[in-house]
């Protein structure tokens, strides 16, 4: 395992990374790539809980599942339990947008997962934030125009 895997900055990094390519996708005004949006928001969600365990607990879980990952937050803030709803709507992006399916992602459902792992992100950022992490963002976390 790389240094980087506990790394909780970088685990940030790559969490907004995935909710900036959410929001390029979700932009797109092609419907086929509304399930990557999808996967990309589970995925950005997956990856903050991973940066908030490694900061409380200096460890590296290999899970995607996000109730699991939820759980192991709840271990250290019960406030996280509020996401609840959201993560189970989410986990499910993690395995029916990877391969041929019947199950059909509409633009709302883009969007409740975009805001969804919108919430997620900054909450478990500003969670991170008073354990004394500081980072800035390398990117903008709302695509622009100049991007789609």
């Amino acid at each position: 395992m790389s240094d980087d895997c506990l790394d909780v900055n970088e685990w940030i990094k790559k969490a907004q990374g995935d909710y900036y390519a959410a929001g390029i996708l979700a932009a797109s005004d092609n419907p086929y790539v509304l399930p990557s949006a999808c996967f990309h928001c589970q995925q950005c969600v997956e990856k903050i809980f991973k940066a908030y365990i490694i900061a409380k607990d200096g460890s590296f879980l290999k899970k995607h599942n996000l109730d699991e990952l939820l759980n192991q937050c709840e271990r250290h803030s019960s406030d996280f339990g509020d996401f609840i709803p959201a993560c189970q709507i989410l986990n499910t992006y993690e395995g029916t947008t990877r391969y041929p399916s019947d199950v059909y992602y509409s633009r709302p459902d883009t969007e409740k997962a975009l805001e969804e792992s919108y919430k997620i992100l900054e909450f478990t950022k500003l969670k991170l934030k008073e354990l004394g992490y500081d980072f800035q963002p390398d990117t903008p976390l709302i695509p622009t125009g100049d991007e789609r």
